[in-house]
């Protein structure tokens, strides 16, 4: 599979749905249409993050605090079933509404968002946000690695190409993520109650409490 897909072009990796570019063989239309119709908890916990700006760090630590410190899960589970992508083909199989609570999901791209999941629902009602975020420049270089070893994404050519397509929001993610998280989650998150997003720290209502953490380098 692998040696199939390094051999796709742009337009055969990739299938754009609602302006969002989303790597084919990951996302099958019933997974999409999964993502779009799945129901929240008001217990349940979304990590937000840019891509290549922690997501997988948070996958790690955010169960190791909803377990209070239980390691079973991280040692047993890999990180992709524990917090799945609702939006993956995965994801339909793992049987999320019998899940007990809290759930954790990390980032979905804001096309997939209906009316009960964004805007006011997901900040004030509906879902706990953990919002992590990252210097530019420092997603720009691991992004840029990171499609030059992901065989499901299209080759990056040089970094001047890539830095284009990243200021352009022209590629996987860039532009649906950078609207959710900078036009959504942000001016909102700042007159929510209980919901603290800063560099420095956060605060999760409920289980979640309040602790200091670093964006990444």
């Amino acid at each position: 599979l692998t040696e199939l897909l390094r051999k796709m072009t742009e337009a055969e990796l990739y299938s754009v749905y609602k302006g969002v570019y989303l790597p084919t063989h990951l996302h099958p239309a019933e997974s999409l249409k999964y993502c779009e119709e799945f129901t929240f908890r008001p217990d349940d916990i979304l990590i937000v993050t840019y891509p290549k700006s922690g997501t997988t760090w948070m996958q790690e630590v955010v169960p190791l605090i909803v377990s209070e410190g239980d390691l079973t899960p991280v040692l047993t589970v890999p990180n992709w079933d524990r917090v799945p992508w609702l939006e993956e083909h995965r994801a339909i199989l793992l049987n999320l509404e019998q899940r007990p609570s809290p759930r954790v999901f990390p980032h979905t791209a804001c096309a997939l968002f209906n009316e009960m999941h964004s805007d006011y629902c997901v900040l004030h009602s509906v879902l706990q946000v953990l919002y992590v975020m990252r210097n530019p420049k420092d997603v720009f270089t691991s992004s840029y690695h990171y499609y030059g070893m992901a065989s499901y994404l299209v080759k990056p050519g040089t970094q001047d190409e890539f830095m284009e397509k990243f200021l352009d929001g022209n590629g996987m993610d860039f532009s649906s993520i950078s609207k959710l998280q900078h036009d959504v989650f942000y001016p909102q998150s700042c007159s929510v109650p209980g919901l603290i997003m800063s560099k420095a720290g956060l605060m999760l209502k409920k289980r979640i409490p309040y602790f200091i953490f670093s964006t990444r380098r």
